[in-house]
């Protein structure tokens, strides 16, 4: 009797083992099934891109992940920096070095109707930019992606946006990644191989896709491609040719020993809205120009019927595609307002060149008067004058508009909410228009009807002129 105790405690100890190792076993069965369950591919709702998407729909699929360049490191433009820094400088100004952090887009994926990471297979599409891998989508939907941590997620290059490595940097069959040059050089200290062709198509992986619509608000089916295969260069010409301008210099601006060559500008000013009202400063030596042209502009002064005729006549001179062209936000502005001495409107007409959509219950296009190529207009408005023309004054000005203050003020009021969003940017969308570029002012003559002396104004003023919209009230805007 004096050993029961011990027996018990014996027993116990047994037992408790017993429960133990079969709670172990069963565990050790148990766990593969759990993997299986969190596998992507074993559940037959989870639909795979590669079925959901065709090829020719490249805005659907990551770039995959890239391992570290020899002799470069991580693909991030800031080691690129090292060696190309003038091709550096040129990106760190573009559109494309600010894909991420660009305002109007933070706004748009703000919203709970926005299937975000489709939105940034374009606006930051290396794999390495991602915190998360996404393979499948649950019952196929856009708005449903299965998400798997991505171990090799490197924030820095997330903040790069469209970085060098999108166009530049690919893996070999081994998994190596290596550079691809337009021309290639032996110098190189990193592996190179040459792909001119390659590279050229790289724009239409995001400004060329195709499909049908996938949500009902989602519209980034340009066809910037289709206007200018049909324009008067038949094809015959790309982006590059236009977007990207050829210059002398050394591929590595360091080292002396190498050769000048013909290089591609890295700047894509594109329309001429930057992404920041610090951009002006530099849009001119960018290369900036525009594709509109004010052609002439005669007045035509009717005493007897105390009517003054305008005659204002444009021309897309420039662009190969459509003005404006892909984003439907976009349009052209010309106002023409007469003016008291004293600057007061005593009347205005304005005309507006783009694309109309209709947003609710799903976005359709209702109207569309933009220009072709080489397409030559003529505007005709006319005023009453007033009794006397001492001091009166007709200006007449012309905006590239990217956003409509409208618009604008709505993003600022209600994109703020967001809880998607970051501290940092819902401050600056809150005063979204000190911070963000709506327009750029492609014209402006000023006449005085008194005197029939006029003031055209440079691309310096007028650039001058888009940078002091900053200062405006949004709902002080002409656009």
């Amino acid at each position: 009797m004096q050993h029961l105790p011990f027996r018990q405690s014996i027993l116990c100890f047994a037992l408790l083992l017993a429960v133990c190792l079969v709670g172990c076993k069963n565990k050790q069965k148990t766990s593969p099934s759990k993997q299986r369950s969190a596998n992507q591919a074993i559940d037959p709702s989870w639909v795979p891109l590669h079925k959901k998407f065709t090829k020719e729909q490249t805005f659907a699929f990551i770039l995959p992940q890239l391992p570290a360049v020899a002799a470069v490191g991580k693909p991030r433009a800031e080691n690129c920096k090292v060696c190309h820094s003038n091709i550096y400088k040129d990106w760190s100004q573009s559109t494309h070095a600010a894909a991420l952090r660009d305002l109007q887009y933070q706004a748009e994926l703000s919203k709970d109707s926005s299937p975000r990471w489709l939105c940034l297979n374009c606006h930051i599409p290396v794999q390495n930019q991602r915190k998360t891998i996404i393979k499948y989508l649950k019952k196929g939907s856009v708005f449903h992606p299965v998400r798997t941590k991505n171990p090799g997620f490197d924030p820095v290059m997330r903040k790069e946006g469209i970085t060098c490595a999108t166009c530049h940097v690919r893996k070999d069959k081994t998994g190596k990644s290596y550079i691809i040059g337009a021309v290639g050089s032996r110098f190189a200290p990193h592996p190179v191989k040459t792909n001119k062709a390659f590279l050229r198509k790289m724009c239409l992986r995001c400004h060329d896709p195709k499909g049908k619509r996938l949500t009902r608000h989602l519209l980034c089916w340009f066809h910037t491609r289709e206007e200018l295969e049909k324009g008067p260069q038949g094809g015959k010409k790309d982006c590059v040719d236009c977007h990207m301008p050829t210059y002398k210099a050394r591929l590595v601006p360091s080292w002396k020993h190498l050769p000048k060559r013909t290089m591609h500008a890295h700047h894509w000013v594109g329309g001429g809205v930057p992404k920041s009202f610090s951009g002006y400063k530099t849009l001119l030596k960018r290369g900036y120009k525009k594709g509109l042209a004010i052609r002439a502009l005669q007045l035509s002064d009717y005493q007897p019927k105390g009517k003054l005729f305008v005659r204002l006549a444009y021309q897309n001179k420039h662009a190969g595609h459509w003005l404006p062209s892909a984003d439907p936000e976009r349009f052209l502005r010309f106002m023409i307002t007469l003016q008291d001495a004293k600057g007061a409107t005593l009347k205005q007409d304005t005309l507006r060149i783009g694309q109309t959509w209709k947003w609710e219950p799903k976005a359709e296009k209702v109207g569309d008067n933009r220009l072709k190529p080489n397409e030559t207009r003529v505007w005709k408005p006319s005023f009453q004058l007033p009794p006397s023309l001492s001091g009166v004054k007709l200006v007449v000005q012309v905006y590239h508009v990217r956003l409509s203050s409208k618009t604008a003020q709505y993003m600022a009021k209600h994109a703020p909410k967001s809880s998607y969003l970051d501290n940092e940017t819902k401050k600056k969308l809150a005063k979204m228009g000190y911070h963000y570029p709506l327009a750029t002012l492609l014209f402006r003559k000023d006449i005085q009807l008194d005197t029939k002396k006029s003031r055209a104004y440079s691309p310096k003023e007028l650039l001058d002129l888009s940078y002091q919209e900053r200062n405006k009230p949004l709902s002080q805007r002409d656009y």
